[in-house]
């Protein structure tokens, strides 16, 4: 008798473990649990219905869990449908077998979908301003995500919520008639925190790239926080102004080769304003020229612009060589012989924009003429023939939201071998080996 007690014992251990391990990595499929799980997404939302497939019931010893996993699922909400790939649910295993069925946590992961059905999914499950300008603002695209919902053991209420995806091929209207296409990103959002990754988009054929994108709510406010970089573009200086809603016209619209490399941050209200944005900026670029009708001779070549936007004001420091626009097709000129030129641009709120410059070159053949060409300063005084001099230049000027020229200042100093007068003045002497220092002031708009 005793022998019979402990082989079935041991033949019970058998089934049990054998049913255990067989619950624990295959499971069993039935149709029975489909009402269970619609159930439980009726808990989140009254008004969702799902189309189902049979359900795959797991046990998890370690989590006491019971899981629940059914795949190709259409999720429906009122009339707008989401596909989805499974759908998994974990249920206290205490509470199954008591009939209680406790929620732990629900997960979704959804098939590729366009971002059109999406936006509509989601408005009608919870209708919001955000989503009202996110649907007339996006076009095509499309979008997968993997979305987990935690509940409270105690309530049974959701407590936390994880969602991650990607997005593809989106495009976004902008105000003006702009676009930005070809949007690309992958994201995490946890509860108030929000991460977006890998971002790639197209603006105005500007190709941007950025590692990473953060947001976090506080209260009623979204601090936003990133960073993004683009890659031998060709582009309109002015239009990187304008992005920053800069009207300054003191580059010409000649497009020139950059590289970006830029780090942002602002608040976005619940009004939707952006409040206290700041932005650093380092820009890379080939040519660079002014517009003509501040001048016409020199032009920036092989230099770096340094961008510090905060609390309305900027600053934008220029690092580059120069060259005359007359010798830009000369390719003989070793870049590492040209000459240096620094400019400072300040811009204050509700204040004119501030230029300060400073330039030299090393001793070269040039028309006298054309250094104070350069500040559109008319002196006939000086002959026209080309001398060899060496200078360094200082000047300042302020630019009125009329763009025009105001308190124009240039200090100079120039040394030059042979100086020669214009001929309807005097043409017995002339100046050499000489210097010459010069001070012009003028308070008068130009």
């Amino acid at each position: 008798m005793r022998k019979i007690f402990i082989t079935t014992f041991l033949l019970l251990i058998l089934v049990f473990t054998i049913l255990t391990i067989y619950f624990s990595t295959i499971g069993i499929k039935t149709s029975k649990f489909n009402q269970l799980i619609k159930d439980k997404l009726i808990k989140i939302d009254p008004r969702l219905n799902a189309e189902l497939e049979e359900v795959t019931l797991m046990l998890d010893l370690p989590k006491r869990e019971i899981k629940f996993e059914t795949n190709n699922t259409d999720l429906y909400l009122n009339n707008n449908l989401v596909k989805l790939s499974k759908i998994n649910i974990d249920i206290d295993i205490f509470s199954f077998f008591k009939k209680k069925n406790e929620l732990k946590n629900i997960e979704i992961i959804t098939e590729e979908n366009s971002i059109e059905n999406i936006l509509n999914f989601l408005q009608s499950y919870r209708a919001n301003f955000s989503l009202i300008l996110l649907k007339n603002a996006f076009q095509k695209g499309s979008a997968k995500a993997k979305l987990k919902v935690n509940f409270d053991k105690l309530n049974g209420k959701y407590k936390s919520y994880f969602a991650s995806g990607e997005v593809m091929n989106a495009q976004l209207n902008l105000p003006n008639n702009k676009k930005t296409k070809n949007i690309n990103f992958n994201f995490n959002l946890e509860d108030e925190k929000y991460e977006f990754e890998n971002i790639s988009f197209e603006y105005e054929k500007l190709k941007i790239n950025s590692e990473k994108l953060k947001v976090i709510k506080k209260n009623q406010n979204y601090f936003v926080k990133g960073s993004f970089k683009s890659k031998q573009n060709s582009i309109s200086p002015r239009l990187l102004f304008n992005t920053l809603n800069l009207d300054l016209d003191l580059f010409s619209d000649e497009k020139v080769t950059i590289n970006t490399d830029n780090e942002f941050s602002f608040e976005v209200s619940k009004k939707l304003k952006i409040n206290d944005l700041q932005i650093i900026s380092k820009l890379k670029f080939d040519k660079l020229f002014f517009n003509n009708k501040y001048q016409n001779l020199i032009y920036f070549e092989d230099g770096t612009v340094k961008t510090n936007f905060s609390k309305n004001n900027l600053s934008i420091d220029v690092f580059s060589k120069y060259n005359f626009i007359k010798d830009k097709d000369n390719n003989k000129i070793n870049i590492k012989d040209k000459d240096d030129i620094k400019l400072h641009i300040v811009k204050k709120k509700d204040e004119d924009y501030v230029v300060q410059g400073a330039f030299k070159n090393r001793k070269k053949l040039i028309d006298p003429k054309v250094l104070f060409d350069l500040f559109k300063v008319k002196i006939d005084i000086l002959s026209d023939k080309e001398i060899k001099i060496e200078t360094d230049n200082n000047f300042a000027f302020k630019i009125n939201n009329k763009q025009k020229i105001n308190d124009l200042q240039i200090m100079s100093k120039l040394k030059f071998d042979k100086l020669f007068f214009n001929k309807k003045y005097q043409e017995l002497i002339y100046f050499e080996d000489g210097i010459m220092e010069s001070n012009f002031s003028c308070v008068r708009s130009s």
